[in-house]
């Protein structure tokens, strides 16, 4: 099965996704068990960056959605590329 860009078009309408919210099952201590994991890891990525004078450059989704040619231009100067988007 192949699908173009813009072949798929999924309606919902605001019944089934009101329908939807109430039929899901939140845990939240599976929730809590994550966020901790996910924490857990960015403390130690964060320790091993420090340990070995690593600076990462950050990207954050709102980052790229603001401007995706700075978040590009940024990567670039990072790098010492030679090249810019606008």
């Amino acid at each position: 099965m192949s699908i173009k860009p813009g072949e798929l078009q999924l309606q919902t309408s605001a019944e089934e996704l009101d329908r939807a919210d109430l039929e899901y099952a939140y845990h939240p201590d599976h929730i809590f068990k994550w966020l901790d994991h996910i924490r857990t890891l960015d403390i130690k990525t964060e320790a091993f960056f420090a340990k070995f004078g690593i600076e990462p450059l950050r990207l954050t989704y709102e980052t790229i959605t603001v401007s995706a040619a700075a978040t590009l231009n940024g990567f670039f100067r990072k790098l010492e590329v030679e090249a810019a988007v606008d």
